[in-house]
């Protein structure tokens, strides 16, 4: 879903909801593959499968191809961010459900924040 945080009221909700959903089940995710002892690729990868799997399984099942979380950089990086931020915070000693719950919050702020401000990543040179 493109967008920013200003414009139609129902597409902000929409936008919002998708954005604290992905970053919530990415910490969850994350937190589940640091208690089985995942080393930090199977952590980012638990993540990012947790937050966006479902997502892609429906995007595909109802052939809206490619899939958002594939079309738009910013989900990927949301999951990504989510799992690595739970790692980290996990190292500092934050663990268990503060670590996750922590992350989530984090990840989410970061994200509206960019939402808002308009940021974006570079556009690759051809």
């Amino acid at each position: 879903m493109q967008g920013d945080l200003r414009g139609d009221d129902a597409l902000i909700g929409l936008l919002v909801g998708d954005l604290v959903g992905v970053a919530v089940f990415a910490a969850s995710g994350a937190s589940a593959a640091i208690a089985k002892r995942l080393d930090l690729f199977g952590i980012a990868f638990v993540g990012f499968v947790a937050a966006l799997g479902g997502g892609i399984l429906r995007d595909l099942s109802i052939d809206a191809v490619p899939p958002p979380a594939f079309a738009d950089w910013r989900y990927a990086v949301t999951a990504l961010g989510g799992a690595i931020l739970v790692t980290i915070l996990h190292g500092l000693g934050l663990a268990g459900p503060v670590s996750a719950v922590a992350a989530a919050v984090l990840i989410t702020g970061v994200r509206l924040l960019a939402l808002y401000r308009r940021w974006s990543a570079p556009i690759p040179v051809r």
